[in-house]
């Protein structure tokens, strides 16, 4: 039986919001998770990231079936189509793993949710949210991008 614990980190759409994601995704890796990364340009990212698995994201009716059997998933809020209907599928109880990194204010967050300090860089703001989501002793803005 395998125990290994199960994390998606979905990204928002650009380049730059993937990079920064990859923060959330080290993190998770060092703390013993297999991750799957979810955006719109995988092939561009895994030549970056060797050790991590990319996938596109998924189609939106297939949302609640992708992410059903990871035990975690990060969110990248972007306020998109794709966050609304992950919103909708925590507050309609089909999804409970998800946690959202919220870069500015929304009523759909929950205490499980963090919302970013705008007085800090998103990148800091990412390193301390996995640092108390994950109970790291370390603050870390580390990403394993290859160079």
């Amino acid at each position: 039986m395998d125990n290994t614990k199960k994390a998606a980190v979905i990204c928002a759409q650009g380049i730059g919001d993937g990079l920064l994601m990859m923060i959330a995704a080290c993190s998770l890796k060092k703390s013993g998770y297999e991750v799957t990364i979810f955006h719109n340009q995988p092939q561009e990212f895994s030549l970056l990231f060797e050790s991590y698995h990319f996938e596109t994201h998924p189609a939106y009716h297939a949302l609640e079936e992708t992410l059903r059997p990871f035990d975690l998933t990060i969110v990248q809020n972007d306020n998109s189509k794709r966050a609304f209907t992950l919103f909708d599928l925590r507050e309609q109880k089909k999804l409970s793993n998800l946690i959202f990194f919220l870069p500015t204010p929304t009523p759909k967050k929950t205490k499980e949710d963090f919302l970013f300090n705008n007085k800090l860089p998103v990148a800091s703001n990412i390193g301390s949210s996995c640092r108390k989501l994950l109970k790291l002793k370390n603050f870390s803005k580390e990403n394993d991008l290859i160079l």
